[in-house]
């Protein structure tokens, strides 16, 4: 159906033919992208039951189906059920990148898109007008997607997928921004449609002013030094000490950079950096929640462990860093980060509680390192 259609569903059931027909159930689990909605009260030889008292009777094995009725029936009777389409919940974190030269400005936006509830079949864009858009991409899973789209009225670009997604997709837009000599240009914006949009980067690079086109590579002045420093480290603008010292023209000074560089290490902002943003797509923890296993196959999976498995990495690739410890380490470390859920996991004794503690590892068990981590063995088996 449309957005917003819903559809009346006369569903027909009765009992089982057996001498304790008073006590059958029905529970009804609604098809991907829709739920389930009851039209009137149950009464007379119908009686609503919740979804846990189904899961009861039957001893848990269908702990996880996606019921959302359930209901006892006594005689044949035609269930009141209406099937409603879900709206698809899109989550944004869209970083953009712009290459400022004379007479143009190089835009691109990278975005990365979850959608959950319900599957998207296109994204919708309110992009500044200013932007002359050239191509657009779609990938997921590291594999293009087949996609059309089109820059309709009021600034919308309407991008048509091929196959609807309930996944992560990365969307990438690049296009120019015309510009003119002593003109002030406001940064482009870009806003997507029913959508929740968390905060991303804005990156800017510039030619020097006194830069030809195809020109063979050029000195750093002290300001854009400090400018690269700061976006590799940190992430972030630079400091005001930074700033100072570049203002000054010392920056481009080795021992003073050396110095620098160190300084901007030993603060916490780099190993957040480091690890939230570096080693997390090295590694690609962001995938690490989307890992669907058997629950037959594997009935102690949870949502808990992968979070385990997360900040295991975490941890573990931040205490290489703080420690200042060899590349090597991350290889093979003797020691990993666990609490109690994790532990039991790795069949590790003595570890109780929610907490995080660092324990040493015997080798010989072929543990240690991120080769043996649960977050790279889920998402690369």
């Amino acid at each position: 159906p449309a957005a917003g259609a819903e559809i009346d569903v006369p569903f027909a059931v009765r009992p089982l033919d057996v001498r304790d027909a008073a006590t059958q159930r029905v529970a009804l689990i609604p098809p991907t992208g829709f739920r389930l909605e009851q039209r009137k009260a149950a009464e007379g030889s119908l009686t609503s039951i919740s979804t846990d008292a189904f899961r009861q009777a039957w001893g848990g094995l269908l702990s996880n189906r996606n019921m959302e009725l359930a209901f006892q029936i006594r005689a044949p009777v035609v269930l009141p059920i209406a099937l409603v389409p879900r709206q698809a919940e899109q989550t944004v974190r869209a970083d953009q990148v712009l290459r400022i030269h004379r007479g143009r400005i190089e835009w691109s936006l990278h975005a990365e898109i979850e959608t959950k509830q319900a599957p998207a079949f296109q994204y919708v864009l309110h992009v500044d007008p200013r932007l002359r858009i050239e191509s657009v991409s779609v990938k997921q899973e590291d594999a293009e997607r087949l996609a059309h789209w089109a820059v309709t009225a009021r600034e919308r670009l309407v991008l048509f997928l091929k196959d609807a997604t309930s996944d992560v997709q990365y969307l990438t837009l690049k296009g120019y921004l015309p510009v003119s000599r002593g003109v002030a240009v406001p940064v482009p914006t870009v806003r997507f449609e029913n959508a929740k949009q968390l905060p991303g980067t804005l990156r800017v690079y510039r030619d020097p002013v006194d830069a030809e086109s195809g020109q063979s590579p050029y000195e750093l002045s002290d300001i854009e030094l400090a400018s690269r420093l700061s976006f590799f480290l940190w992430s972030s603008i630079p400091d005001e000490r930074l700033l100072a010292v570049a203002e000054r023209g010392e920056l481009s000074n080795p021992a003073t950079l050396e110095a620098e560089a160190t300084r901007l290490l030993a603060d916490p902002r780099a190993t957040h950096a480091l690890v939230n943003d570096f080693a997390a797509q090295w590694l690609n923890l962001r995938r690490v929640r989307e890992v669907v296993v058997d629950p037959r196959q594997y009935p102690t999976y949870d949502e808990t462990l992968l979070e385990a498995f997360i900040e295991e990495v975490e941890r573990f690739v931040a205490s290489t860093i703080t420690e200042d410890q060899s590349v090597r380490a991350l290889l093979d470390a003797d020691y990993t980060f666990v609490n109690e859920r994790l532990a039991r996991h790795y069949g590790i004794e003595g570890v109780y509680g929610s907490r995080f503690r660092r324990v040493a590892i015997d080798q010989s068990d072929q543990r240690g390192g991120l080769l043996s981590a649960g977050a790279l063995l889920a998402t690369t088996s």
